[in-house]
């Protein structure tokens, strides 16, 4: 402390919050600046001047706007100067003791504090006060209680996004400056009805594509629509979010909704395929099995014809004959041959049949994936029934205690 410097007494009285602009960084405060220093050379002696006790004169940080000298205090982190506010007199008393006091807004540049926790967030700014002369003439002597906050006793400003947290407000005193940190709460009201509470609903509601039937050919554009109106809404809100290198709270909750509901899709499309994919594949293998029962038994049919009538012929060959030739005429011999030869042959074709066939299931049973291995599964409709119920539990379990973790994280972090 500099003892032939002179003391200036300092005191900030807190009227109201003007404006915060997160894009911009900044923040302006309505204040009253208080100062009071002693300039023996504006002393009198009353009884020499009528008893006049006091008197006043314009005071200005501005040489030639001033009659009188003032303490030169302004914003290291200004926007705009402190020179900028209204012109105030300064009152003197007989003593040679100054009373300056002026109203107005500062607009200070901010590094906001705790703005991940959007919309629940405090954003801290501070505000720098100190001697903008280079060479120091004077120090800084603070009362006790250096901020006064005059918004509480006129009740608090209810059409207003962001107040004031004097309890929250953090001070540092020095010599040649005081560092001042408000803190301001938002009013989260807005964002949970507007924002948090139907994102949440709506991909609840979502997770209704899991109880409709499959069959119900809207359960696909069900879930769809619903995403679609989830993502619409974080369009139409990004102008209200701030743009930080942060994660805010706000698009985790938004982007982990948005992701539940388009899992909730695509198990809509995988059991659409388990459903008409699996059956259209059973229909051509039940055509294939019913072309080769077809054939097989046309094959067995005429095999048993020929045996019959071989049969016949062996068994009543003599019978049949009359002086040395066959009842049935100079032919039968030849028919008999014949009859002999197809029943050689067809024993031959039926094996070859059955060699291609075991062939073709080889050639089918190297193609198989991944895909068909899942549609080998009986996949009847009770059990599509029991893994969309299963899905609709793990989904709805899920996502609820994604939500309390989130809130759970908020708490903590308050």
């Amino acid at each position: 402390v500099n003892e032939t410097a002179v003391n200036v007494a300092l005191s900030i009285d807190y009227f109201a919050l003007t404006n915060i602009d997160i894009f911009e960084g900044t923040t302006e405060v309505f204040l009253g600046i208080d100062m009071g220093w002693k300039d023996e050379r504006l002393a009198w002696d009353p009884k020499e001047h009528g008893g006049c006790a006091f008197t006043n004169y314009k005071a200005s940080t501005d040489p030639e706007l001033t009659n009188i000298w003032v303490p030169s205090l302004d914003l290291a982190n200004r926007f705009d100067s402190l020179q900028n506010l209204p012109a105030a007199e300064g009152t003197v008393l007989f003593d040679g003791t100054v009373i300056w006091r002026r109203f107005g807004s500062i607009k200070g540049i901010c590094l906001f504090d705790g703005l991940e926790r959007f919309p629940y967030d405090e954003l801290a700014c501070p505000f720098y006060f100190e001697n903008s002369q280079t060479f120091t003439l004077y120090n800084f002597d603070y009362p006790e209680e250096v901020v006064h906050f005059f918004e509480l006793e006129a009740g608090e400003r209810k059409y207003q996004e962001f107040t004031v947290v004097p309890e929250h407000t953090r001070i540092k005193k020095k010599d040649q400056r005081l560092d001042i940190v408000f803190c301001f709460k938002r009013s989260s009201n807005f964002y949970t009805t507007k924002l948090i509470v139907p994102t949440i609903l709506f991909t609840i509601l979502t997770f209704g594509s899991f109880l409709l039937d499959q069959r119900v050919g809207e359960r696909l554009g069900f879930g769809v629509s619903i995403l679609l109106v989830i993502v619409a809404q974080a369009i139409l809100t990004s102008d209200t979010l701030p743009v930080t290198r942060e994660r805010l709270w706000i698009n985790v909750l938004t982007q982990g909704s948005q992701y539940f509901s388009i899992l909730v899709v695509v198990e809509s499309v995988f059991v659409a395929y388990l459903r008409y994919g699996k059956t259209e594949g059973s229909d051509e293998n039940e055509k294939e099995t019913k072309t080769k029962s077809r054939n097989s038994s046309s094959i067995e049919t005429e095999g048993n014809i020929e045996e019959s009538e071989s049969f016949l012929d062996d068994q009543n060959g003599n019978s049949n004959s009359v002086g040395g030739k066959n009842k049935w005429g100079p032919d039968s011999s030849n028919d008999k041959e014949g009859s002999l030869l197809s029943n050689k042959t067809a024993p031959q074709q039926i094996t070859g049949t059955t060699e291609k066939s075991g062939d073709r299931d080889s050639y089918n049973d190297k193609e198989v994936s991944l895909l068909s291995k899942v549609k080998q599964i009986q996949w009847t409709a009770e059990k599509i029934r029991s893994l969309d119920r299963w899905c609709f539990v793990l989904f709805l379990c899920s996502y609820l205690l994604f939500i309390i973790v989130l809130f759970a994280v908020l708490n903590i972090v308050d």
